[in-house]
């Protein structure tokens, strides 16, 4: 989890236990960039774990801007307590929208999958673009200057989405509507993300699909593209063992 303390924002990455994924350093540069990070000064404070410095010291050489480490005294979580403040928020967001989903489609997403990384994304864009922070206003404001007018549905609800102008390359007589499901929101360009059976689409126009209520589990499992190729453009699997679906053996 990374978290902003000037502007209250947060961002989160899930990876695995084994060793650092090699698309971890290019989407944390990727949204210290978006956030305006991309060459001023800044300080990046975390605990003790060897992981953990060993991705703030690749953080110090890749970054064009200086930045400082710092660390928390060892067993002494508590110095850090805006950032364990962040991670509960998140993690209680989190199980909401995953109890949410469960009631309404019956599908319980596994944490290997392609849709727990889309929602685990959609729920840091919540936090950063729609919660009022201490300062009255979001995080997404304080860092663009302007408040975030997007509407939005719930994680997983069936959307039709409009077309493009490149994609109506078609038959006169062919729907300028597509099907979908929604799935978050890109933080630069505010268009819904939206998968398809055959793509992923980056999409301005959106509506709730008045015929189809809830999205079901072949919707939710067979999604085309993971989040690091469809967002951070990071060629290969969003697993740090090559693999996006559950082993076997993490069923049993």
């Amino acid at each position: 989890v990374m978290y902003d303390h000037a502007s209250e924002a947060v961002w989160a990455y899930r990876v695995g236990k084994k060793k650092q994924p090699a698309w971890l350093l290019h989407a944390i540069l990727h949204d210290l960039n978006e956030a305006g990070y991309a060459t001023c000064r800044i300080c990046i404070r975390s605990d003790g774990e060897a992981a953990i410095k060993r991705v703030k010291d690749e953080i110090i050489k890749a970054r064009d801007g200086p930045t400082v480490p710092q660390e928390s005294p060892v067993k002494e979580s508590k110095c850090n307590g805006r950032m364990e403040q962040a991670i509960q928020a998140l993690e209680g967001q989190m199980r909401t929208y995953m109890l949410a989903l469960r009631d309404e489609t019956g599908v319980k997403l596994h944490p290997r999958s392609r849709a727990y990384n889309y929602m685990l994304n959609w729920t840091c864009t919540v936090l950063s673009r729609y919660r009022m922070t201490s300062w009255g206003k979001t995080p997404f404001q304080m860092i663009t200057g302007h408040q975030c007018q997007r509407p939005v549905t719930a994680f997983g609800t069936p959307v039709l989405f409009k077309k493009t102008l490149k994609d109506s390359e078609r038959d006169k007589g062919e729907s300028d509507w597509g099907e979908g499901i929604f799935l978050g929101i890109k933080w630069r360009t505010s268009e819904a993300i939206i998968a398809t059976p055959d793509q992923m689409i980056l999409c301005r126009t959106v509506r709730v699909n008045p015929d189809k209520r809830a999205a079901t589990e072949d919707d939710l499992s067979n999604i085309p593209e993971s989040i690091v190729e469809f967002l951070y453009s990071h060629k290969g699997s969003d697993d740090q063992d090559g693999s996006d679906e559950p082993n076997r053996e993490d069923n049993e």
